[in-house]
């Protein structure tokens, strides 16, 4: 078996998912969204820690993180993450408006935040722009 497909990252134009929240009604919710984006959800977990175990082992696209679950700093949590799989993208869920997370975005080198009320009309564009690195053409990336 290749490494691509060992760890998730398919060739189908799929955007692969960890969601990371425990609140199982939302993570049911963000299931049946990311289906309905043709995104391919690979691991559901309740705990950041667990999150950062499971980003290591199947190396998502992405990675949905309620931002209240944090059993560590939102900084440390994006470091361990970057160190179990560099090419993983962080977008958290919060419930305030995530206009007031847009100075942290920078400096934690995440993908975003998203409301947990925004989610319906905000995750699609996420997807989108992700889809849009991950399959832009080489030489556009370096």
């Amino acid at each position: 078996m290749d490494k691509e497909t060992k760890n998730c990252r398919s060739f189908s134009g799929a955007i692969t998912v960890l969601i990371a929240d425990n609140d199982k009604a939302l993570r049911s919710n963000l299931r049946s969204l990311l289906r309905h984006e043709n995104a391919r959800v690979v691991a559901e977990v309740g705990t950041s820690r667990r999150a950062i175990v499971e980003a290591g082992l199947r190396k998502p696209d992405l990675i949905l993180m309620d931002f209240a679950l944090l059993e560590a700093t939102a900084p440390e949590i994006v470091g361990l993450v970057g160190k179990v799989s560099p090419k993983t993208e962080i977008t958290f869920i919060t419930l305030h408006d995530e206009s007031i997370y847009a100075d942290l975005t920078q400096v934690m080198h995440v993908r975003g935040f998203i409301a947990k009320q925004s989610l319906n009309s905000e995750l699609p564009r996420v997807l989108q722009n992700l889809r849009k690195i991950k399959y832009a053409p080489r030489s556009m990336v370096d």
